[in-house]
């Protein structure tokens, strides 16, 4: 097999992730730049994976045959000035996990010195990266390749799980639900305990039975859903809700209160928000 170079611009939590993931997957280590302003943390990611880091971009560090763009939504548009002063290797992919920031922005930003448009890829995976067990969603604004179209999904295999979209609108639906989706389950698995807290458990056996809880429910739905069955999470709620039973009480004081509604209306006030920080860079 044929590993691609990347270059990281940035070397935060999500390229440490991802290059821990990529290097776990078998990918060299000769094969990875980082650029990262920081001199401790490029001391940091040299001694833990004992790749190439530098402080500054040049035109050999860049032309690589994906750059990903792993900075914050403030800086970003700065970051791809700056590259597109030594970028002139049409073959490289520039993917960018900065939310908010369109394809369009990219292009204009990132132009490069031989005047052709760069082939940009937004990507938004979320915080379980970290851990390897990330929700990415990807959109390409040109047509991929198939192979680099493999290549990307390969990268982001490494950390999770990723899926492509055909509608650059849709980045911030995904942003609204997976991308905030983490502290979604967080707040519930908090609410969970406090409640068990209020019927006498101790915090350390709310705390444990909320998380072995969250995470049996996880698995068992990870093993049950697939995507011929869209009614499967249905069949899993109603196989665990006894007619007249505890659960079934439980759950209809949920629905009493409106649950449904308010997942959906944190969920749209999520993606509103995505949608404004995007018009606000125009």
């Amino acid at each position: 097999m044929t590993y691609p170079k990347i270059t990281f611009i940035g070397g935060g939590n999500m390229a440490t992730a991802m290059l821990s993931g990529l290097l776990n997957n078998s990918y060299p280590r000769e094969n990875f730049v980082v650029i990262e302003p920081d001199a401790k943390r490029r001391e940091d990611l040299t001694q833990r994976f004992a790749i190439t880091c530098l402080a500054h971009a040049d035109s050999s560090s860049i032309a690589a045959d994906f750059v990903i763009l792993a900075v914050k939504p403030q800086i970003i548009r700065g970051v791809c000035e700056d590259l597109a002063k030594h970028s002139s290797n049409a073959q490289s992919v520039f993917i960018s996990i900065a939310a908010g920031t369109t394809t369009q922005h990219l292009m204009e930003w990132l132009k490069l010195l031989n005047n052709t448009d760069p082939v940009v890829v937004r990507a938004m995976p979320n915080t379980p990266a970290l851990i390897g067990e990330s929700a990415t969603g990807l959109y390409s604004a040109k047509q991929l390749s198939n192979d680099k179209q493999a290549a990307i999904e390969a990268i982001f295999a490494s950390i999770g799980q990723a899926i492509w979209l055909d509608q650059e609108e849709l980045i911030d639906s995904v942003t609204a639900l997976s991308g905030s989706g983490p502290a979604y389950f967080f707040g519930f698995m908090e609410a969970l305990c406090n409640a068990g807290i209020q019927q006498g458990l101790t915090p350390d056996q709310a705390q444990k039975l909320v998380l072995q809880t969250a995470l049996g429910a996880a698995l068992m739905a990870k093993q049950y859903v697939t995507g011929e069955n869209v009614n499967a999470l249905q069949e899993l709620r109603e196989r665990v809700t006894s007619k007249g039973g505890t659960t079934a009480a439980g759950m209809a004081s949920l629905q009493t209160h409106k649950f449904s509604e308010i997942v959906a209306q944190a969920v749209q006030a999520a993606k509103q928000r995505a949608t404004e920080l995007a018009k606000a860079r125009d």
